[in-house]
């Protein structure tokens, strides 16, 4: 439920973002983006670190870990340069990119249960 918890957040919070922003509702970015940030700590920030033992066999967790965590930073630095580009063309429409593509990982729950 958490990890599924934290995408529905981590969505909603990114469409009131482009809502926010086109319409000038200052409030709803601010509330917006606390909410993102507490769906991302709640779920999809922490279950990497928690799920790599689960999945892998116990004499691959620590060069797998370091190689899906090193991914993972891989992936969350190509979001920070790709950002101000999506800025650019896209404008306040930015965040429905985010937000398409938090929905589409929903099937991630199909193959971790339990979270």
């Amino acid at each position: 439920p958490l990890l599924l918890t934290s995408q529905t957040g981590i969505c909603i919070s990114s469409v009131l973002v482009v809502v926010g922003s086109l319409h000038g509702y200052n409030v709803l970015v601010v509330v917006s983006v606390l909410l993102f940030v507490s769906s991302f700590a709640i779920g999809l920030g922490p279950i990497p670190y928690l799920i790599i033992p689960e999945i892998l066999p116990t004499h691959c967790v620590s060069s797998g870990g370091s190689i899906c965590l090193g991914l993972n930073w891989l992936c969350a630095f190509l979001v920070g340069l790709t950002f101000p580009a999506l800025q650019s063309v896209l404008g306040g429409y930015t965040f429905l990119v985010f937000a398409v593509i938090t929905a589409v990982s929903g099937f991630a729950s199909v193959f971790i249960p339990e979270v």
